[in-house]
């Protein structure tokens, strides 16, 4: 479960090729982040965008407005 600890207009969706793009860009990914975790793995994670605008990316410790986080209740896999 993920949950805002402050309201936002963003839209919780996956981070994808272009939220990766970001981080890299942001210095919040690295290559060793790549080599670790397969591409389709790092494409799933969940991300907050508002349009094309990515707000947040928790796994990564990224936010582009202060304050604002997401909370991560739980993680279960599905097989």
């Amino acid at each position: 479960m993920i949950k805002a600890k402050k309201a936002s207009e963003g839209e919780i969706s996956y981070l994808g090729a272009e939220g990766i793009k970001i981080l890299k860009s942001k210095k919040k990914l690295n290559k060793k982040d790549l080599n670790d975790m397969p591409l389709t793995a790092l494409y799933s994670i969940p991300a907050v965008w508002k349009g094309k605008r990515l707000i947040s990316a928790p796994f990564f410790d990224y936010s582009s407005i202060n304050g604002f986080s997401l909370e991560i209740k739980n993680i279960d896999y599905l097989l």
